[in-house]
């Protein structure tokens, strides 16, 4: 079974390229590529480096768990200081490197909020994102949907497999979803994806974690519009969410899925009924 929105390590093919009803012109296509060129360079200005999300709270926890190991030993601090104090001064260079880049990414943060260039920027995208929808001819009343897209790979046999670093990870785009006609329409401002709404068969709930790399919705994560949901967020800023859903369609006598967090379900059911059972994919 593949996941028809899975991106493709070293491939520029897509699972639902046959399904795509409609794309954009040349000419918009060439302004969103110099608008992400644009985001590309205000992001590298105000972002801190990538290593630095991954090391500074594994840094910061070790510190102190050294530095509070070291004051109540059973051996004494005194003498665990003589015997081996160069883990103290370990815990505490950690600790001070875990809270120097903690508070080198929030200043980034807060220069990139007051940059008056970010703000343009984030005014323009909103303007070719209405541009690109109006030209796909999306309509006002479509949903704004996560949909959870799986980093993935083609194995020997040319078969889908998921990278293992991120088998559990999705990077989750908000689609615009409606109905058009007997389909069932996911666009994601470039192209619109088509899928027979007589093609979904069901949809799977699936009792495992699927982590979340950013958050799209107005709301806060935990404002009480999802509290029912027990929205996580871990230390390297990604939200968790259990169990997901795993629409299954069949189409062009292939199985695909399209994978969507829990609090997607009831906006797509309002769209069309679907028996929902428990099952492991």
């Amino acid at each position: 079974m593949k996941n028809l929105f899975a991106i493709y390590k070293n491939d520029r093919e897509s699972a639902y390229d046959d399904f795509v009803i409609r794309r954009l012109s040349s000419s918009t296509a060439e302004k969103i590529d110099r608008a992400e060129k644009a985001g590309e360079s205000l992001d590298k200005k105000h972002s801190a480096p990538q290593w630095m999300f991954f090391t500074y709270l594994p840094a910061l926890a070790l510190g102190i768990l050294m530095i509070v190991a070291m004051i109540i030993a059973s051996d004494g601090f005194k003498h665990a200081y003589e015997a081996r104090g160069y883990l103290l001064y370990i815990g505490i260079a950690l600790a001070i490197y875990g809270l120097a880049c903690r508070v080198f990414i929030a200043i980034k943060k807060k220069r990139a909020a007051a940059d008056p260039d970010a703000g343009n920027f984030i005014e323009e995208a909103k303007k070719l994102a209405a541009e690109c929808y109006k030209e796909l001819a999306v309509p006002e009343g479509a949903v704004d949907m996560d949909i959870g897209m799986p980093l993935v790979k083609k194995d020997k046999e040319g078969r889908d497999k998921r990278l293992a670093a991120s088998s559990t990870s999705y990077l989750n785009y908000s689609f615009k979803v409606f109905k058009e006609g007997e389909n069932i329409c996911f666009a994601d401002g470039e192209q619109v994806v088509g899928v027979p709404a007589a093609c979904f068969k069901k949809a799977v709930r699936v009792d495992k974690h699927m982590y979340l790399v950013q958050w799209n919705k107005e709301e806060h994560y935990d404002d009480e519009k999802f509290a029912s949901f027990n929205i996580k967020r871990n230390g390297y800023g990604a939200f968790h969410v259990r169990p997901f859903y795993a629409l299954i369609a069949e189409m062009g006598g292939e199985t695909f899925e399209i994978t969507i967090p829990p609090y997607e379900m009831s906006a797509f059911s309002k769209l069309l009924q679907l028996e929902i059972v428990d099952e492991s994919v």
